[in-house]
């Protein structure tokens, strides 16, 4: 398991629940779209923030060569019915995650 300091904001706001919540909806309804488009969980987060044309540019955090590679190798063209699907997750899944994360403070 990943530990976090103590003054940084996931160390409160993950907490065990809400990472199970997490999992539940990655395995349940994100990870198929890993294997349909032959990505990343990181390719897959940036082709979707990519994926709306008011969206030109992405910063994502990189520590490592590896890092460089999962976050510009994997970056792949979502089919509009993905796109959609993973927007919908928000109301019907997401939100309530974040929620819970909202009362941890």
């Amino acid at each position: 398991t990943t530990v976090f300091a103590a003054d940084d904001h996931r160390s409160y706001r993950l907490v065990p629940g809400i990472i199970e919540k997490v999992i539940t909806i990655l395995e349940d309804h994100v990870w198929q779209l890993l294997e349909k488009y032959q990505t990343t969980a990181a390719g897959l987060a940036l082709s979707y923030i990519l994926s709306y044309k008011e969206v030109s540019t992405v910063i994502p955090g990189i520590r490592t060569p590896k890092h460089v590679a999962l976050n510009t190798n994997h970056i792949v063209a979502l089919e509009k019915a993905d796109q959609l699907y993973l927007r919908q997750l928000y109301e019907t899944q997401w939100q309530h995650v974040m929620q819970l994360m909202e009362k941890q403070g």
